[in-house]
């Protein structure tokens, strides 16, 4: 018998590559794999495999298990005020971060809390999740890089100056990227724990 979350989904995960920055949930038609990637994250749940799930990542499990995504305007680009909720303070993961900070976003789309999940951080719109004990979703980016970010939007996408970004991130990324690896820590603390 085959590995429990064998397929093709299941590959690219293992490969870290995942889901692909220009398709979103629910773009099923054209990107029919979506599916197989919304069992294997159902599946990864169920099984209290160790997930988590960044911007698209985390929208795409809150849709797999049940969620609404849906798109928002306008997109949110740059560093925006995020607030713990009581039970973000707790959290294994997310309660490394302090109870208010300035979290790093570059979203044109917003998930719902699933059903069973729990709502850790609330900025612009939620900014992070967990579903039972081992899955997390975050909508902002504790992964950026300056360079990263200056590229992920074409000039008549990105809804701001790209001058005004660049400031931004000069002004705030260094404390941003140390909240990053302290949650990525985190994360793998209690990855070995689950």
């Amino acid at each position: 018998m085959g590995h429990p979350l064998a397929g093709e989904a299941t590959r690219r995960f293992r490969r870290g590559t995942g889901v692909r920055r220009r398709q979103n949930v629910g773009e099923e038609l054209a990107h029919p794999w979506l599916h197989e990637e919304y069992a294997a994250l159902r599946r990864w749940v169920e099984q209290q495999q160790p997930l988590l799930g960044i911007c698209l990542g985390a929208q795409t499990l809150a849709h797999a298990l049940g969620s609404s995504v849906g798109r928002i305007a306008p997109a949110v680009v740059g560093f925006f005020d995020t607030v713990l909720t009581p039970e973000g303070e707790r959290d294994p993961v997310l309660g490394v971060l302090p109870r208010q900070f300035r979290s790093y976003n570059q979203n044109a789309y917003a998930f719902e809390v699933p059903g069973d999940g729990v709502l850790l951080a609330q900025g612009p719109v939620a900014q992070a999740y967990r579903v039972g004990r081992a899955a997390w979703g975050v909508q902002f980016h504790p992964e950026v890089r300056r360079e990263q970010a200056l590229s992920w939007w074409s000039e008549d996408e990105l809804p701001r100056p790209r001058a005004e970004l660049a400031e931004e991130l000069d002004a705030e990324l260094d404390t941003w990227q140390e909240h990053g690896r302290r949650l990525c820590r985190a994360f793998l603390a209690a990855a070995r724990q689950a």
